[in-house]
C-alpha cells in the first residue's frame, strides 16, 4: 500500500509567487550543485512525465519519490476561476537541481509549451515564464535548477559561450545545450506525445547599439507553413511599436544570437544528431526569444 504523504502533496497561493521563491533560491554559478542525471534517472523521469501527460498522478508521484521529487497539486487562487496546477518539483532536501517542470490540469492552451532555461542568469526570464504560463494556463512550463555555469563540466554538445568568463563550451548546467538533460527529455516527450505542440523559450541580452530590442529565430534559416514567429513579432509590435526586431529566417544575414546550438530546437527541428548539428528544416514549434532588458525584461509585464 502507497503512503499515505504521496498522495497529500498540496499547495495553494500564486503561483508567481511559489515560482519565483524556488528561482530566488537556486544555486548560483560556483558550487557544482547541478547533478548529471544517469541514463537509468532519465528513464525514470521519463516515466513520471509519461504519467502526468496521462493525467495519472499518483503514479508520477510514487515514480517521482525515487529521484527525489515530488508531486504538489497547486491551486492558483490568484485566478478566477482558480487554476490547478501540477508543480514537479525537488523535495525541500535537494540533491539534483534538475529544475522545476509545471502542467495544467486544465490547459486552456493545451499544446503552449513555455521554457526558461537560464532564469538564473538571464534576469526575469524565469518570472516572465510563468506569468505568461499562469495567465494563459498553458499546457506546461519548465524552469532551470541552477546559474547554467553551476556546474563546471563541459557539455559534450557544439556550440561556445563566453557567458562563464572566458569562451569555452556550454557547461552541463546550461539546460538549452546539453541533451543529457531532464529539460531536454521533458521536451522530447511531450513534443512526441502532445500533437501539435509548440515551445516558445525565453532568453535575454546585453543590447548592443547594432542590436534590435528582440532577436527572434525559429532555431532554422527556413520559413515555416505556419509561422508563429512572425506572429508573436507582429503582437509584440501591437503592444509597443518603437521595438524593433531581427528574425534569422526572414533576415538571413543576422546571425548573432539565433539559437542554432540550442539542442532542444534541434530535437524539435528534427536535426539528425541535436547534440551536435544545427537544424536544416524547421518545424515552425521552436520559438527561441532573445529579449534586451530594460524595455521587456524589467519586470515581468
Amino acid at each position: 500500500m502507497m503512503p499515505f504523504c504521496l498522495f497529500s502533496q498540496t499547495s495553494s497561493g500564486d503561483l508567481e509567487d511559489y515560482i519565483a521563491t524556488k528561482i530566488s533560491n537556486a544555486p548560483g554559478s560556483s558550487g557544482d550543485d547541478y547533478v548529471i542525471p544517469t541514463n537509468t534517472n532519465l528513464t525514470s523521469w521519463n516515466s513520471v512525465i509519461d504519467a502526468i501527460l496521462t493525467d495519472n498522478i499518483a503514479l508520477a508521484r510514487t515514480n517521482a519519490s525515487s529521484l527525489n521529487y515530488q508531486v504538489t497539486e497547486f491551486t492558483d487562487t490568484s485566478l478566477s476561476p482558480n487554476q490547478v496546477f501540477y508543480v514537479l518539483e525537488e523535495k525541500s532536501s535537494q540533491t539534483n537541481y534538475w529544475g522545476t517542470y509545471v502542467f495544467s490540469q486544465t490547459p486552456v492552451r493545451n499544446n503552449l509549451v513555455i521554457q526558461a532555461p537560464h532564469s538564473k542568469y538571464d534576469t526575469n526570464t524565469g518570472k516572465e515564464a510563468v506569468h505568461c504560463f499562469k495567465n494563459l494556463v498553458a499546457k506546461a512550463l519548465f524552469i532551470n535548477g541552477t546559474h547554467r555555469c553551476n556546474n563546471s563540466d563541459s557539455s559534450s554538445c557544439s556550440g561556445t559561450t563566453g557567458a562563464c568568463g572566458s569562451t569555452d563550451a556550454f557547461r552541463v548546467s546550461d539546460l538549452a545545450h546539453n541533451t543529457a538533460s531532464v529539460f531536454q527529455k521533458t521536451t522530447e516527450n511531450v513534443f512526441n506525445t502532445i500533437t501539435n505542440s509548440v515551445f516558445i523559450q525565453l532568453h535575454g541580452f546585453g543590447k548592443k547599439s547594432t542590436d534590435p530590442y528582440v532577436i527572434i529565430s525559429n532555431g532554422s534559416r527556413v520559413t515555416p507553413t505556419t509561422d508563429y514567429a512572425v506572429q508573436l513579432r507582429d503582437a509584440l509590435f501591437a503592444v509597443d511599436n518603437n521595438l524593433t526586431f531581427k528574425l534569422a529566417h526572414i533576415d538571413q544575414s543576422w546571425t548573432r544570437l539565433i539559437g542554432f546550438t540550442n539542442t532542444q530546437g534541434r530535437l524539435i527541428n528534427n536535426s539528425a544528431d541535436y547534440c551536435s548539428t544545427s537544424a536544416t528544416t524547421t518545424s515552425g514549434r521552436f520559438i527561441h526569444v532573445e529579449q534586451e532588458k530594460s524595455k521587456l525584461r524589467a519586470d515581468v509585464n
